[in-house]
């Protein structure tokens, strides 16, 4: 077996399976938006040392969102990051709709055409 065998066995697996395919690529789509939304929220809250006690927890959270935001950097970070989790969610259930929109009247006009073709 030579070593071109397996990168041609692997680029061909799309095209013997299709659907498992377009699965891979919305999966991947929808992996790098929620990705950059999580960004954009690691911007918005600050980070805080967990410990195994809830009330330090919620303690050092309250302390380090008030060091945070009482600096212009901090709240500036925070206001960006705010802006850009809410940009790509408003932007990809923008698209989402849109796809679904345009599926559906596809979906109606071939439903439509085949029952009128069969006259």
């Amino acid at each position: 077996m030579h070593p071109g065998a397996l990168a041609a066995a692997w680029v061909g697996w799309a095209e013997r399976a299709p659907r498992l395919g377009i699965v891979v690529w919305q999966v991947l789509g929808a992996s790098a938006l929620a990705s950059a939304v999580l960004a954009g929220f690691a911007l918005t809250v600050p980070t805080v040392r967990v410990g195994a006690d809830l009330a330090p927890l919620l303690q050092a959270s309250v302390m380090a969102l008030t060091a945070q935001y009482a600096s212009p950097g901090g709240a500036a970070a925070g206001a960006a990051g705010a802006v850009l989790a809410l940009a790509v969610l408003g932007r990809g259930t923008w698209c989402v709709g849109m796809a679904l929109s345009v599926g559906k009247e596809l979906r109606c006009s071939r439903i439509w055409s085949a029952a009128h073709s069969e006259r």
